[in-house]
Formats: C-alpha cells, sequence, structure tokens
C-alpha cells in the first residue's frame, strides 16, 4: 500500500495505457522510483498534517486539490470529453473503498510509525489474492496460497495481536489494507473500460464532493500558511498520482512492481528523521516475511499467465 494508497493502485488499469510497445523501461522504472519517494514524502507529510487537523480534512484537500492538476492534464491533452462514462456506479463504489481507505490508512499514519502502516499495507496483494479465489474464482497455485499464509503470519508478527504491539492503529491500518484491497478489485472491473488517469480523476472528485458536508462538523480553522500547505500536499498527490500512469507508459507493471518495496525504506528514513521513529525487530521481520510472500505470489501468476500463452497462441 503506497497508502497514497498505497493509495492509488493504477496498476489496476495499467493494460489501458501500456498494450503497445514500452517506449523506455528504464525512464519508467526512474520515474516510478521518483514517485514512490515522493508518495512517501507526502505520507510524512499527512502524518505531521494529522497533529493538527481532523483525518476528513486532510483527505478532502489531499483529493480536491489533488483532481485540479488531473483535470487540467486531461484538457491540456485534449482528453477531458474521457470523462463521460456509463460506468457511474462503479465510479462510485470504487470513490467509497478509496475514501474509506485513505480515512483509515491516514489514521493509522497519525497513530503509528510510518514504517508499521507501510509494513501492513504491504499485504495487499495478498488480500487481493485471497478475495480473486473466493469472488472471481480465479484458481491460486499452491505456491501462493503458500505465500498467502506466510504473508499472514508476517502481518501477525508485526501487530503483536497478544502483546503491547497491539493497538488501534494496527487495527485502522489492516481496515485501511483491506479498503484498498477492495478498491483494486473494482479498479480491475473498470480497468478494460476507461483509463486509469480518467479513473483517478472520478475518485478524487467523487471522493471530494462526498467529504465537503462532513467538513461543517469538524472543521480545523487553518492559518494561511497551513492552508497552503494543505493545498500543495492535494496538488502534489495529483501529480504523483499522473507520475505514476507515465512509469506504466514506458515500462509493464510487472517490470516496475519491485519498485514499491521501496516505500519501506523510505518509510523508515522518514520516519527516523522527522518524527523519531525506530522500527522495531518485530516490524522488520515481520515485513521481510510479507515482502517475500508477495514476491512469490506476483511470480506465481507471472508463471500462470505465461503458461496460458502457448495455447492461447495455438487457438
Amino acid at each position: 500500500m503506497r497508502t497514497e494508497p498505497a493509495g492509488d493502485q493504477l496498476a489496476a488499469g495499467a493494460a489501458s495505457i501500456t498494450s503497445g510497445p514500452r517506449r523506455d523501461p528504464l525512464r519508467g522504472a526512474i520515474i516510478m522510483l521518483i514517485g514512490m519517494a515522493l508518495f512517501s514524502i507526502l505520507n510524512g507529510v499527512v502524518k505531521a498534517q494529522a497533529q493538527h487537523y481532523p483525518v476528513n480534512q486532510i483527505v478532502f484537500f489531499r483529493n480536491a486539490g489533488g483532481v485540479l492538476p488531473l483535470l487540467l492534464i486531461l484538457l491540456w491533452s485534449g482528453r477531458l470529453p474521457e470523462l463521460r462514462t456509463r460506468h457511474a456506479l462503479r465510479h462510485v463504489l470504487l470513490a467509497t473503498s478509496m475514501t474509506g481507505g485513505l480515512f483509515f490508512s491516514f489514521t493509522a499514519f497519525h497513530l503509528m510509525p510510518l514504517a508499521d502502516v507501510m509494513a501492513i499495507g504491504f499485504t495487499q496483494p495478498i488480500l487481493v489474492t485471497v478475495a480473486s479465489a473466493l469472488l472471481l474464482k480465479e484458481r491460486i497455485p499452491p505456491a501462493g496460497w503458500i505465500a498467502v499464509f506466510g504473508g499472514l503470519a508476517g502481518v501477525q508478527l508485526m501487530v503483536q495481536p497478544s502483546g503491547a504491539g497491539f493497538n488501534i492503529g494496527a487495527v485502522a491500518a489492516v481496515f485501511g489494507t483491506f479498503c484498498s484491497a477492495t478498491s483494486m478489485l473494482l479498479q480491475r472491473s473498470l480497468a478494460s473500460r476507461e483509463d486509469p488517469l480518467v479513473i483517478t480523476t472520478w475518485y478524487m472528485g467523487l471522493s471530494s464532493l462526498a467529504l465537503a458536508p462532513t467538513l461543517a462538523f469538524s472543521w480545523e480553522h487553518p492559518s494561511l500558511p497551513g492552508l497552503a500547505g494543505l493545498v500543495a500536499m492535494g496538488v502534489a498527490s495529483g501529480l504523483c498520482q499522473w507520475l505514476t500512469v507515465q512509469a506504466l507508459y514506458h515500462a509493464s507493471a510487472a517490470a516496475i512492481a519491485p519498485i514499491n518495496y521501496t516505500n519501506m525504506l523510505w518509510a523508515i528514513i522518514i520516519g527516523y528523521l522527522w518524527f523519531g521513529d525506530v522500527p522495531t525487530l518485530g516490524v522488520l521481520a515481520g515485513s521481510a516475511i510479507v515482502i517475500a510472500s508477495t514476491a512469490v505470489l506476483l511470480h506465481a501468476a507471472r508463471n500462470a499467465r505465461s503458461g496460458l500463452k502457448p495455447s492461447g497462441a495455438r487457438q
């Protein structure tokens, strides 16, 4: 989970912008590295902002500010008409799950070290795998199920459910990851129909509209510098989304997927330098197990897809 959703998992819609030949995989990897670093910095900004403003207000500015650069990009590229959609209900469901994911994840940022939240967020592919098997009837190879149970063991080690490590922040992080996994499944259903940038613009816009009325009940009046910081956070978030789309245009989703793991390194560095957080041995060991399990899942899925190609070619 970038959490910025981790986030906003545009990889689910990568096929619609990467179906042609890759232009420059190295450039795609570099762009993704920059995007992940910026997303991680934004997560640190969210953690700092949560000390002064309610979470719903932060999520509102994050999405309202983020939708502006996306609309400008669509307008500049002549693609604004692509916002017309016949899948309004899917967009509403996606916006609901993404907003919930941000709310829970930002709450976790406020209550836990960044590295802890990111480590739990890495279980998103594991949850997507389980949901795909149960709801979409996708076949999961034995190695995939071993990775699933290994990842769950890693989560148990990180949150320490029987010890002092368990807290409401860990619960929020798990719920945030669940919402993010749900969003991934919803994005899959939209990916073959609409462009990832259009999907993200829709969800940010709908989320902003839904959250606007809640500000009347929990508004914390920001100073002028504070307001500028909130708006800048949102604009930067939208630009990060655009960077992710650009990375997926130049390189395949499979090629740049491992770059997501740099989130953990950035979370440790930012957490230590900015907030003085030192990850525990349990978090480091658990995150290593989860990352390894996720890598096994990605490898198993890649092998499963490649195993289908020969039969498809003969037909």
